[in-house]
């Protein structure tokens, strides 16, 4: 395993995953978010990329080029590539509630083959964040965490939120949103050892329906 079981024993690993498919806008936005991870790192941490895509043979290129002007940085930096496992997402109920990029994050698909290659703990976020400081604070949260299996951002303010927009196009109801304004899943801390061992698909299943699914 590249990580400790351990919540109190986090490690110098920080490890990041994303999903990103389909336009060149979503690899635009991609490669931002991997420039702005890189920008900010610092020399007492390696850290991991892990990309879910479609294409791993075009991210090639793209990566290289990225790097390029971070090449004191790359040696702690580890890229892994991924291909969607579209077979086993194709038929998941939940995830189709979105678009295929944006569900696959919840999907077998994405936390089982991260549990299997060693990630027991990741920070996911979407492709369009802008990262504006290091991710060692966020990482640091995993200590506040243990039993969690997710940490999620909180929405600021249900007036300005996503949230109100999917109100007002009657995409949502207000009885699905989840705390005082609602969670924001483009930036999740992640133990994938908890989510397989606590039967996540049942658990999600359970909170679609109650949330979401009405």
């Amino acid at each position: 395993k590249d990580q400790d079981d351990s919540v109190s024993s986090l490690g110098t690993n920080i490890v990041l995953a994303m999903v990103s498919c389909g336009s060149d806008n979503q690899r635009d936005l991609t490669i931002s978010v991997f420039q702005g991870y890189l920008m900010f790192a610092d020399y007492d941490h390696t850290y991991t990329f892990v990309l879910f895509t479609d294409n791993k043979r075009e991210w090639l290129p793209v990566f290289e080029e990225a790097k390029k002007n971070f090449t004191s940085k790359e040696p702690r930096l580890k890229v892994r590539l991924t291909l969607l496992d579209v077979e086993t997402s194709k038929d998941d109920k939940v995830s189709n509630q979105f678009r295929r990029c944006a569900g696959y994050r919840i999907t077998p698909g994405f936390y089982k083959r991260l549990y299997d290659l060693g990630y027991n703990r990741v920070i996911y976020l979407d492709a369009d964040t802008l990262i504006l400081d290091n991710m060692n604070e966020l990482w640091r949260s995993w200590k506040n965490m243990e039993g969690k299996t997710f940490g999620f951002v909180s929405e600021v303010n249900i007036a300005k939120g996503w949230y109100v927009q999917q109100i007002r196009t009657g995409q949502i109801k207000q009885s699905h949103v989840m705390g005082p304004y609602g969670i924001n899943s483009g930036v999740m801390l992640w133990d994938t050892n908890l989510t397989v061992k606590n039967n996540f698909p049942a658990v999600l299943d359970d909170i679609m329906k109650r949330y979401y699914l009405q």
